[in-house]
């Protein structure tokens, strides 16, 4: 899904204040909160990013049934994330705010006229959704 509007609209406090928080508690899904990725290396950041918002995102009931003791790792968030789930009964929704900062910073010329193109696969997905804010 994403999440398209003006600057200032309130897409994020809307994000933050409400579709978070009303998730958080939700038995089907897990609202996975990651802010803004600009100025971030696409190959190694977005990793981190989602490890920070993942264990933010857990409770600690959750951590013990992950056996996460400390937050995972950018090269074991992904495993976590595919074990959630099986293991939690819920599905992960990563939500990634202020994306177009991001794609603003690294995309090229042929990547604008192609909004998504790297995305595209997400679809298809069933192991976990995706909320794509301010995607230009």
């Amino acid at each position: 899904m994403f999440l398209e509007g003006d600057s200032g609209a309130g897409k994020s406090a809307l994000l933050q204040a409400g579709l978070v928080p009303s998730l958080k508690n939700s038995p089907e899904l897990l609202p996975i909160y990651v802010e803004s990725l600009a100025g971030a290396d696409w190959e190694r950041d977005p990793r981190r990013f989602l490890a920070a918002g993942l264990w933010t995102a857990l409770d600690e009931g959750a951590r013990v049934v992950l056996a996460l003791k400390v937050p995972p790792t950018s090269d074991a968030v992904y495993p976590v994330t595919a074990a959630i789930p099986e293991k939690l009964g819920r599905l992960p929704l990563i939500i990634l705010d202020q994306f177009d900062d991001h794609r603003r910073a690294t995309a090229t010329a042929s990547r604008r006229a192609r909004p998504g193109s790297r995305l595209a696969g997400c679809a298809s997905r069933t192991d976990f959704g995706a909320i794509f804010a301010n995607f230009y």
